[in-house]
C-alpha cells in the first residue's frame, strides 16, 4: 500500500510526500521449501519525497525503506535482521513528453518490416528506466 499527497508549494513544481507499507506472508520459493522452511513473513515500509522541477522537465527524489522478516522451519528459522537504506535519484521527464501512443516502423537492411513495429512509448519507458540514480546504503 502506498499513500501520499501531491501539492505545488513552490514555483519549482509539485512536491510529493508519501508513505508505503507491504507485507508478504508465505511467499516461499522452491529453494526455501527444499531447505525446510515452512512459513515466512516479510514486511517493508518506507517514506519518501519527490520534487518535480517543471522548468527543467525533471524530477528528483529521496526515499527511506526498511525490510524485515521472519522464517519458520529449516536452518534459517528466526527473525531476519532489518535491512535499511536511503535512495536518491532523478529522472529526465523530457522523454515522457516525447513518448506518444503512435508506433514507428524501424528499418533494417532486410526491409522496413523485418524489425517490426515499436511503440515510441515503450522506447521512452526503456530509456527512463535506464536513467541513473544514486543510492546510499545504511545497514
Amino acid at each position: 500500500m502506498k499513500a501520499g499527497i501531491r501539492r505545488k508549494w513552490t514555483d519549482l513544481g509539485a512536491t510529493v510526500l508519501y508513505g508505503e507499507y507491504t507485507q508478504y506472508i508465505d511467499q516461499i520459493g522452491p529453494a526455501a521449501l527444499n531447505a525446510g522452511v515452512t512459513s515466512s513473513e516479510f514486511t517493508r515500509w518506507g517514506l519518501g519525497v519527490a520534487q518535480e522541477i517543471d522548468k527543467a522537465a525533471m524530477s528528483v527524489w529521496l526515499k527511506y525503506r526498511q525490510h524485515g522478516g521472519e522464517l519458520t522451519g529449516g536452518p534459517f528459522a528466526g527473525d531476519l535482521d532489518a535491512f535499511r537504506y536511503i535512495s536518491a535519484g532523478w529522472a529526465d521527464l523530457f522523454l515522457k513528453a516525447w513518448a506518444r501512443p503512435q508506433s514507428v516502423r524501424l528499418r533494417s537492411a532486410r526491409g522496413p518490416s523485418s524489425m517490426g513495429a515499436y511503440s515510441k512509448r515503450n522506447i521512452a519507458k526503456a530509456a527512463i528506466q535506464a536513467m541513473p540514480a544514486a543510492s546510499i546504503m545504511i545497514m
